[in-house]
């Protein structure tokens, strides 16, 4: 989550598989529904616009780059 200021919080995009990180793992399944040309809502599509493709690879790999993954308190 990152602070946008004035009270605005905002989730970073791309962690498809849910393991807590933004990595090549989410980017695989991304590109493996792109290939079968999955639409719709499905977790693949991270930029909501109903279709999964190149778009939402960019999401991940941008985010990758930047090392995103969530911190647990334990």
């Amino acid at each position: 989550m990152q602070n946008m200021g004035a009270g605005v919080f905002a989730f970073y995009g791309g962690d498809v598989n849910q393991d807590g990180a933004v990595d090549g793992l989410d980017m695989n399944d991304v590109d493996n529904d792109a290939s079968l040309g999955a639409f719709g809502y499905n977790s693949s599509d991270v930029t909501g616009d109903g279709a999964t493709d190149g778009l939402d690879m960019n999401i991940i790999d941008n985010n990758s780059a930047l090392g995103i993954f969530y911190a647990r308190p334990f």
